[in-house]
């Protein structure tokens, strides 16, 4: 999911937080002015709702910056327009860190940069150059051993495996995060630390191992409710119907499934509605009940539709589309001369 059943860009290392790290570092005291206007306009910056204004700002803290040649404020302005732009310019942006910064590594950058790169990458589906980006990424954060990033990284390098179903190194990686969010439950947020636990569940499902997807289900379902994360109970529950799914309970499956479906309908969730309407139909399927199946698959048709990207596992759906209209064709009636 976007959200849960994979990606999830929030996730990440807070980017304002960066920003922030990075203009304390640049060794300027407190009460230095020119400092304190560096600080004024990062604090615009965070306050701004409109992009445009975000820019604004981004823009006049950098054009400062390479006037008094300050090379650290300068990151820091490349670094939120990377963060505010959503086109290309994104690449341009953190390209312009990377070169500053490559052979003259320290414990943010270039790593970020790299990271903000396969971010967007990831979100044009273009998986090779993202999990290239992602490569450097943990890259750096292993040469710094910034233990945050490397778990970041492993996170985000597991999606991309997990996309490509390299599902044995998917889990590895994501067990190597759930490991470093459990031991820091109080450094990470909530966020994290549930994602670290279904992205393990998720692989578990996609490996057909129902048991053991389901032990995560459980675990991150109690800790939602104990950490009072609706959204992520509810993701939990109806990921716990496709573990249901693998271990051969059919109707017990549809039922944990269907009752979500109208909540992510009205939120137009696709991405996680494309996975509910898969399992239904396939849980349909084998209950030989290919009339309702049907129903199911088309909607996955819809899905795709509608987010022009389908899980590798989902087409499936396809085939089943395909076997039943063939079936229907040989064995309907054939029409009187």
């Amino acid at each position: 999911m976007k959200s849960c059943f994979h990606k999830n860009i929030g996730y990440l290392v807070s980017a304002t937080l960066l920003i922030l790290v990075s203009i304390f570092s640049c060794n300027q005291k407190k009460e230095n002015p020119i400092a304190q206007e560096y600080q004024e306009l990062y604090t615009l910056f965070i306050n701004a709702k409109k992009s445009s204004d975000k820019l604004a700002y981004s823009n006049t803290l950098l054009q400062k910056a390479k006037q008094e040649k300050d090379t650290a404020m300068i990151l820091a302005g490349y670094r939120m327009f990377s963060v505010t732009y959503t086109d290309e310019k994104v690449l341009l942006y953190s390209d312009s860190i990377i070169a500053l910064k490559k052979d003259k590594s320290d414990i943010n950058y270039p790593a970020i940069a790299y990271e903000k790169k396969g971010d967007f990458f990831y979100a044009k589906r273009a998986y090779k150059l993202a999990l290239d980006n992602y490569l450097q990424f943990a890259y750096y954060a292993k040469k710094h051993n910034q233990k945050q990033m490397i778990s970041n990284a492993n996170y985000n390098i597991g999606i991309i495996k997990r996309r490509t179903e390299n599902l044995k190194e998917a889990l590895e990686l994501y067990q190597s995060n759930y490991t470093f969010t459990k031991q820091n439950k109080d450094k990470v947020s909530t966020r994290t630390y549930l994602n670290s636990i279904t992205a393990i569940a998720n692989v578990f499902n996609d490996m057909g191992e129902g048991d053991s997807a389901s032990y995560y289900n459980k675990l991150g379902y109690k800790e939602a409710i104990r950490l009072k994360n609706e959204r992520f109970r509810k993701h939990f529950a109806i990921n716990q119907g496709i573990s249901e799914y693998h271990c051969q309970k059919f109707k017990i499956a549809i039922d944990s499934i269907i009752k979500y479906i109208p909540h992510y309908e009205n939120l137009n969730d696709y991405d996680k509605l494309s996975f509910a309407y898969y399992y239904i139909g396939e849980a349909y399927w084998k209950l030989n009940k290919k009339e309702i199946a049907i129903t199911y698959f088309k909607k996955v048709d819809t899905a795709f539709e509608q987010m022009q990207s389908l899980f590798p596992k989902l087409q499936k759906a396809y085939v089943r589309l395909d076997e039943y209209y063939i079936c229907l064709l040989y064995t309907s009636p054939s029409p009187r001369d």
